[in-house]
C-alpha cells in the first residue's frame, strides 16, 4: 500500500481494513473506494472510526450519483467523484428472445437481492 500509486477498495466491510486506514490516514488520499450501499446506507450504525475513514477517503467510485451525494451529506466526505460502471452486468445488452408456444403461464421477475433493506415488493 505504501509503494502503490492507487489503492482500489471494493467495500469497506472489513473492520481490519477500516482500522488500518484510520491509523494510517496518509494512505486515504490514494484510495479509490468502490462504493457498496451496505458500507454507508445506515450512518447511525457505523462506527466513528469508519465514519472518519469515509469522510477522508480520496476517491469515491460509483455509477449512482445519488450514492455519492449521500456520502457527502451523511459523512462530510469530500473525495473526488468517479462515475464508473463497476460490473459488466450493469450495462445494457439486447437479447433476442424466441417466443415459445402460448401457454397460460405468468412469469414474474423479482429483484435479485431478497434482503429486506432493499424494500423490494
Amino acid at each position: 500500500m505504501y509503494t502503490s500509486d492507487k489503492i482500489i477498495i471494493h467495500s469497506l466491510s472489513s473492520k481490519n481494513l477500516v482500522r488500518l486506514l484510520f491509523f494510517q490516514p496518509w494512505l486515504l488520499r490514494k484510495c479509490y473506494w468502490i462504493m457498496y450501499g451496505g458500507d454507508f446506507y445506515f450512518p447511525d450504525k457505523q462506527s466513528w472510526v469508519k465514519k472518519q475513514v469515509i469522510k477522508k477517503i480520496g476517491h469515491l467510485v460509483t455509477y449512482v450519483k445519488g450514492d455519492y451525494d449521500l456520502v457527502k451529506k451523511w459523512y462530510g466526505a469530500n473525495g473526488k467523484y468517479h462515475e464508473c460502471f463497476m460490473y459488466p452486468n450493469n450495462l445494457y445488452t439486447h437479447y433476442e428472445v424466441k417466443r415459445k408456444e402460448k401457454r397460460n403461464i405468468i412469469n414474474v421477475q423479482i429483484g435479485n437481492s431478497a434482503d429486506p433493506i432493499n424494500n423490494h415488493l
